[in-house]
């Protein structure tokens, strides 16, 4: 994918984020069941970074299992910060911060670091819902790789990718990329433009990440799988989820 491309995505994402922010929270649920398998890796009081936090659902959900933990979510969104910073300060035992940054910008890790103590590095770093956001393999590769260097030693990743074209419902909502002024050609496969359509109409782009690509993306990380599976949704197959190690 030529660059320009990719930043046009990336502004078409960034606009529908900052238009429909609102809308965008108020749809997203607190039962966070697919993440389960993640509670083994994370210590009694953890230090988790999510990235693409919105409104900071994850801290939520954690704060029941894990009580005393400290959470920074970082966002590029401002009004899903806002909407985050309802939720943290409802959770009286979670040491949390809020961090407006961007993972598409080249120094994103340096505007984490000074909200840890020196040398500290996090348990967990929760990538939900992000990457297939992200267009390119290469970008998507990177921001991978960056996150990866901010684990403490048994640290690991916790990513997610949405399986929307393995439903029908999804398939029947992707839009011609005419409709931003683009073309099939200039897309890689498995990129896909989706409408939303609640309270107010916005435009996303997502990339269908496969299983296959999905170990792709660990590889260019150095990254090991430690445990892959699916979760959530009716299927129960809507979300894959890989559990990352560095090697």
């Amino acid at each position: 994918m030529k660059m320009d491309t990719a930043q046009r995505l990336l502004t078409l994402n960034r606009q529908f984020y900052t238009t429909c922010a609102g809308a965008f929270a108020r749809t997203r649920g607190v039962n966070q069941a697919g993440l389960l398998p993640s509670l083994p890796f994370l210590p009694p009081t953890p230090i988790v970074l999510d990235l693409g936090c919105g409104q900071a659902r994850l801290a939520g959900w954690l704060a029941n299992q894990r009580p005393s933990l400290t959470y920074i979510g970082l966002d590029a969104s401002a009004g899903l910060l806002h909407a985050a910073a309802r939720t943290v300060a409802s959770l009286a035992t979670v040491r949390a911060q809020l961090l407006l940054a961007d993972v598409t910008a080249p120094d994103w890790p340096a505007a984490v670091l000074p909200l840890l103590p020196t040398g500290v590095r996090f348990d967990a770093i929760y990538a939900l819902a992000l990457l297939h956001h992200l267009p390119g393999f290469d970008l998507r590769a990177t921001v991978l790789r960056q996150a990866a260097r901010l684990l403490a030693p048994a640290g690991v990743l916790v990513v997610s990718y949405w399986q929307f074209l393995d439903e029908a419902r999804w398939r029947q909502r992707q839009l011609p990329w005419e409709t931003i002024g683009l073309t099939a050609g200039e897309m890689d496969p498995g990129d896909a433009l989706l409408d939303w359509r609640r309270d107010g109409q916005g435009l996303r782009y997502v990339h269908h990440v496969t299983p296959a690509e999905a170990n792709d993306l660990a590889a260019a990380a150095d990254l090991q799988v430690a445990t892959t599976y699916h979760a959530d949704g009716q299927s129960k197959h809507l979300n894959f989820f890989q559990i990352l190690a560095a090697e």
